[in-house]
């Protein structure tokens, strides 16, 4: 477990602050999605925003 931790730590410490800005806009635009389709789950490539 703390093999884990240790990885996962290195790896989130090389992420930028535009990778997280890009992860959350993507975040935003599959939640406009699924409330514009009235909370329909959205799966595989139909939850592909770019």
């Amino acid at each position: 477990m703390e093999k884990v931790k240790r990885k996962s730590a290195e790896l989130l410490n090389t992420l930028t602050k535009e990778d997280f800005q890009h992860c959350f806009d993507q975040w935003k635009k599959r939640m406009e999605r699924c409330v514009a389709r009235g909370g329909e789950y959205i799966e595989g490539e139909h939850s592909i925003v770019e």
